[in-house]
């Protein structure tokens, strides 16, 4: 407005992030970088890291053969782990496996082993992102390199998430979240509270 005085202007000077890979811890780790152009850099992160983790999306890890408890667990299974409902005798029951990893998850319908898809998102957790870190975020992401970007507001000031796709990799998609909206609390509760 015509009062208001512009005194101040934040601009973002550090970032890090820490890459989790439920799986194989191996493949874990922590990165970050201090100087002006710190959200340029993070947008290239993120691109790389979408390089990296796109052969992982479309290889397909064989099964592992299961074991005899397995095997017997699977021979009586009567539920579908996938949608849980009963195996009747005339479906088809196979064996569901994790397409990262190649463990046995469990006993299924062909059909709803058919239709599973493992979703092409990597959530990306930011603590307050509705808040006031989002704003900074959001342009240099959306810009950095090509694919759709979609996001969910609340108001036109803050967001509850946003998507990045990236165009070249296949589609993956990133999902940027409000770790604050899932636990309620300040960042250093948060982390006092950890071994």
């Amino acid at each position: 407005t015509s009062k208001s005085t512009k005194y101040q202007q934040h601009l973002p000077y550090s970032i890090g992030y820490y890459l989790y890979c439920s799986y194989n811890k191996s493949l874990s780790f922590y990165k970050s970088y201090t100087g002006r152009d710190c959200l340029q850099w993070y947008a290239n992160e993120l691109f790389q890291i979408a390089a990296r983790l796109h052969p992982y999306f479309e290889a397909v890890v064989p099964m592992t053969p299961l074991n005899v408890l397995q095997e017997e667990e699977f021979k009586n299974a009567t539920t579908c782990h996938i949608c849980e409902r009963s195996i009747m005798p005339h479906h088809i029951k196979v064996r569901d496996h994790c397409h990262f990893t190649g463990r046995y998850r469990g006993c299924a319908h062909n059909s709803c082993n058919l239709n599973y898809k493992t979703p092409k998102t990597i959530p990306v957790i930011f603590h307050n992102l509705s808040g006031y870190d989002s704003h900074f975020l959001i342009k240099d992401i959306a810009q950095s390199f090509s694919g759709s970007m979609y996001i969910l507001p609340i108001n036109k000031e803050k967001y509850i998430s946003f998507t990045k796709t990236v165009a070249e990799k296949g589609n993956l998609k990133f999902r940027f979240i409000d770790s604050y909206r899932f636990l309620n609390f300040p960042l250093d509760v948060l982390a006092s509270s950890l071994p």
